[in-house]
């Protein structure tokens, strides 16, 4: 039998968790990404060490959606700390039995713990970077993960998978492991005729090369025109904005540009324009025209738009079963473990508060929508991936148009039985399950 997506899960679950888990009793679960997750964190127009902490903050402040395979998790676009703070936090209401002895001081306590909670969240917030917006910073640990040539916090881990290991989950069992390159016919068919536009190559202009030189001369880092869209639920993409720049406008004759001048950039507050020039020829030759300017835009979207767009076309790209029962994955990985100094776990283990008509265990039911029965504390990264395996020609075939084989994005076809992706890419993530919130049912109102 060929193998499946939970004989790849099942060594990788137990291998990771071994390494997280404190004791027998951890409520600590691994996930796969179900659509896979960004590990690009720098900029390519700009070196400022601020846009790397934005992005990773964007990427771990998203509230995950459990998948009925027991192997895959998704994110929705809700922010973690939004939940946190309004549906939690500031909702709750400190109490104790009348039977309880210290009934005024455990209030006392829970009130100070609610007060501390809420002014640590309120100063914690950070200016993005050339935005007129907020956000709340996460800290990875290690802080230098995402740097491709960084040896010290990665290691080397290899294992056989095989369709006869037992499994581990329960649910469906997914046999479609490889995900094909959709086409561009297929694109068309996909995405609305504005983000098609932008995603078809254009000259550069003789105004181009003037922006590109008036950066240059301020001792800026060179500027990439490419496109910008605005991206919307998995169901639709919006349409791109696309605008010229004027020179003259953006710099004047001698002052220094912005900040949202040097980086365009844009997010749901506040769209920015750019106009797209076609990127350099860095392809391997294996993707179509529109595919490498789709890879070459994404880039330049922010954390949210890029998982959107990824989630919209790997939902429609084509998949199809392997042949072979047996694999070797060999990979550097490291684990990150996520910090959130505006996020008082201890508030979630305390038991003397209420959520006005919740009944207890009401945001963390997880057959609920929208709830927050997972808390996203770490993920695992890999890099130099290899999975081996006697292939057959069928799946030589297949790897030819494949970007992916079960949770592993590839970036090649077979060559010498094996297939490879040398890039940083998260595989999954790790989750502490929440105790019931609120820890109490409502108070029953006295008898009128």
């Amino acid at each position: 039998m060929a193998i499946s997506l939970n004989s790849i899960y099942n060594p990788v679950n137990e291998f990771f968790l071994n390494i997280y888990r404190t004791d027998t009793d951890s409520p600590i679960v691994f996930k796969f990404d179900k659509f896979g997750s960004s590990a690009d964190f720098t900029d390519p127009d700009n070196p400022n060490t601020g846009i790397a902490l934005e992005r990773f903050s964007d990427l771990v402040n998203r509230l995950p959606i459990e998948q009925d395979d027991g192997v895959n998790i998704l994110f929705s676009a809700d922010p973690l700390d939004d939940a946190y703070f309004y549906r939690i936090l500031n909702a709750s209401i400190p109490f104790a039995s009348s039977s309880d002895p210290n009934k005024e001081e455990t209030i006392n306590a829970v009130t100070k713990m609610i007060a501390d909670a809420k002014k640590e969240f309120e100063k914690s917030s950070l200016a993005r970077y050339g935005m007129p917006s907020l956000f709340r910073p996460s800290y990875a640990n290690p802080e230098q993960w995402c740097v491709q040539d960084n040896t010290q916090c990665w290691s080397n881990h290899q294992y056989e998978a095989m369709e006869k290991t037992m499994s581990l989950t329960e649910g469906k069992v997914e046999r479609r492991m490889w995900k094909l390159k959709v086409s561009d016919a297929a694109l068309q068919e996909m995405l609305p005729s504005e983000t098609i536009e932008i995603l078809k190559p254009r000259e550069v202009t003789p105004d181009d090369l003037q922006i590109k030189q008036a950066f240059a001369k301020l001792g800026r880092p060179p500027v990439s025109f490419a496109p910008v869209s605005r991206v919307g639920p998995i169901t639709r993409i919006a349409p791109a904005v696309v605008a010229r720049a004027n020179l003259k406008t953006a710099y004047g004759d001698n002052s220094q540009p912005e900040p949202m001048a040097v980086r365009p950039r844009m997010d749901a507050e506040q769209p920015q324009i750019t106009e797209y020039v076609a990127p350099p020829n860095d392809d391997d030759g294996s993707h179509t025209t529109m595919m490498i300017n789709l890879r070459h835009t994404i880039r330049f979207l922010n954390v949210e738009q890029r998982y959107s767009l990824n989630q919209f076309i790997k939902t429609q790209a084509p998949a199809a079963p392997t042949t072979t029962d047996k694999i070797k994955i060999c990979f550097d990985y490291c684990k990150v473990d996520i910090c959130r100094p505006w996020l008082f776990t201890t508030f979630f283990k305390n038991k003397s508060w209420f959520l006005p008509n919740t009944k207890k265990g009401g945001l963390t039911t997880a057959e609920a929508g929208g709830t927050i029965s997972l808390l996203p504390i770490g993920f695992v990264a890999i890099k130099n991936l290899t999975i081996e395996a006697n292939w057959s020609d069928l799946d030589r075939q297949k790897s030819k148009t494949a970007t992916d084989f079960g949770p592993f994005e590839v970036s090649s076809e077979i060559v010498n039985n094996t297939l490879s992706h040398q890039g940083i890419q998260i595989i999954g993530w790790v989750f502490e399950k929440l105790p019931d919130l609120p820890p109490l049912d409502p108070p029953a109102l006295p008898p009128a």
